[in-house]
C-alpha cells in the first residue's frame, strides 16, 4: 500500500525501496507531486516569442561564464542531466579516521569538463545516481523564476574535485542514461526518456540512418520504444563535415499531431569519439572568446556552432524548417548538449546581449543562426 508523507512542501510517496530522491542531507522516496517545472512544460503551446522554448541535455559540458539563461536571467525550461556512481562507506567503531556515508566513485566526465571555470545553464537539473552497483537514486533540483536567485549552487554540479573517468566512463545514452531514467518517475523526468532516443539517433550520418534508428529503436538492448514515429517525423537534416571522418549532423523533427501548433525538436550530435573531436573541442580549444553579443564562451564549442550555422545547408535547409515551427526544443548529448547550450544562448539572448553594441562580427553570429519564429493562429482560431 502506498503511503504519503509531507516534508515541508514536498509530497513524497513510498513507491519502491530501490528508488529514492536525495535533497540536501535528506533522502526521500519517489516524489508523488508534479514539479511545477513540468506543469509549465505542459503549457508551452501557449506560444513564446523566444526562439527556443526548452532544452534537454545529457552529459553536456558547461560552456560559458557568466552562465547561460533566458533573457532577464530567467530559467530555461527543460532538464540538464548527468550521471554519478556512488558507494556506501561503512566504518567500524575503532576506525576513527573513517567517515561514514556515501562516496562518489565516478562522474560523467563530459559534464565534469570545464566545471571549475564555468557554471552550467540556469535550468532544472537531474542527477542520475547508481548506488552500490545495485539501485538507482536521483537528485532533482528545480529552477524556478520566483526564487529570484542570480545563480543556483547546482549549476556548478558536478564539483570539479569529483572523480570522473574517461576510460571507465558513464557517458553512454544506452548504458547509463536510458537505464537510469527508466527508474525515475515520469512526472519528474518529463519527456527526457523519449528524447534520449533523439539524442541517440541524432548521430546518424544520413537521413536514412536517422530514420532507421528510430523505426528499429525497440530492437536495441534496452527495448525502449523511443519517440512515437507515427507523430514525430524527420523534417530537415544536414551533416556538416570538416576534415576526414568528422560528422556534425543536425536534425529537425516536426510533430504532425496538430496543424495549428507545430512542435519541433532540433538535435545536435555529440562527438564521435571520446579521444577524437571531444578532446579537440574541449581540451585543445579550452579558452574563451566572444560569440553572439557576449564574452566568456568556450572557444571549441563556439567554433563548432559557428561553422555549422555558416554552412549553406543551415541557411537553405535548417532555418527554413525552423521558421515553420511554433515551438522549438533543443536536444543534445555530450558535445551536442554543449552546442544546444550555446545555440539556445544565441537564439534567445542574442538581441539582449547585442543591444547597443556596434560589433559587426557578433551581429553576424546572431543573424547567421537566428530565424523568424512562426506565429500560430489566434487562440480563437485554435
Amino acid at each position: 500500500m502506498t503511503t504519503a508523507v509531507i516534508f515541508g512542501q514536498i509530497m513524497v510517496a513510498a513507491a519502491s525501496p530501490s528508488l529514492r530522491l536525495r535533497d540536501g542531507d535528506n533522502i526521500y522516496t519517489t516524489v508523488a507531486a508534479t514539479p511545477a517545472h513540468h506543469e509549465e512544460m505542459r503549457h508551452l503551446n501557449t506560444y513564446s516569442a523566444l526562439r527556443v522554448d526548452a532544452m534537454y541535455t545529457y552529459g553536456a559540458p558547461s560552456i560559458a561564464n557568466p552562465h547561460v539563461s533566458n533573457p532577464g536571467n530567467k530559467c530555461i525550461p527543460g532538464i540538464r542531466m548527468y550521471t554519478e556512481d556512488k558507494q556506501s562507506v561503512y566504518c567500524h567503531w575503532w576506525e576513527w579516521w573513517c567517515s561514514p556515508g556515501d562516496e562518489i566513485t565516478n562522474t560523467d566526465f563530459a559534464s565534469h569538463w570545464n566545471a571549475d571555470d564555468s557554471p552550467h545553464p540556469k535550468m532544472s537539473t537531474l542527477v542520475l545516481l547508481w548506488k552500490d552497483d545495485s539501485q538507482v537514486e536521483y537528485w532533482f533540483k528545480e529552477c524556478k523564476d520566483e526564487d529570484d536567485w542570480y545563480e543556483y549552487d547546482f549549476q556548478w554540479w558536478p564539483h570539479h574535485s569529483q572523480t570522473a573517468s574517461v576510460v571507465n566512463h558513464i557517458h553512454s545514452i544506452d548504458w547509463n542514461y536510458e537505464r537510469r531514467l527508466q527508474q525515475v518517475p515520469e512526472n519528474v523526468r518529463g519527456p527526457s526518456l523519449d528524447y534520449a532516443a533523439i539524442a541517440n539517433c541524432g548521430y546518424g550520418t544520413s537521413v536514412q540512418e536517422v530514420t532507421d534508428c528510430h523505426e528499429n529503436y525497440s530492437t536495441r538492448e534496452n527495448g525502449l520504444p523511443g519517440i512515437d514515429t507515427s507523430v514525430w517525423k524527420v523534417a530537415a537534416y544536414m551533416n556538416y563535415q570538416y576534415g576526414y571522418g568528422d560528422n556534425d549532423p543536425v536534425v529537425v523533427y516536426e510533430n504532425a499531431d496538430d496543424d495549428n501548433f507545430k512542435k519541433c525538436i532540433i538535435s545536435f550530435a555529440g562527438s564521435e569519439s571520446v579521444f577524437g573531436d571531444i578532446s579537440n573541442f574541449l581540451l585543445w580549444n579550452s579558452g574563451t572568446t566572444g560569440y553572439c553579443g557576449r564574452h566568456g564562451v568556450h572557444i571549441g564549442v563556439r567554433n563548432e556552432l559557428w561553422q555549422i550555422t555558416h554552412d549553406d545547408e543551415w541557411r537553405s535547409v535548417i532555418k527554413p524548417q525552423l521558421e515553420t515551427c511554433h515551438e522549438v526544443t533543443c536536444v543534445g548529448h555530450s558535445l551536442g548538449g554543449a552546442l544546444c547550450n550555446m545555440f539556445t544562448m544565441c537564439a534567445n539572448q542574442g538581441e539582449e546581449n547585442l543591444d547597443k553594441k556596434d560589433d559587426a562580427g557578433m551581429w553576424d553570429d546572431f543573424e547567421a543562426l537566428a530565424w523568424t519564429k512562426a506565429k500560430p493562429p489566434s487562440a480563437e482560431d485554435i
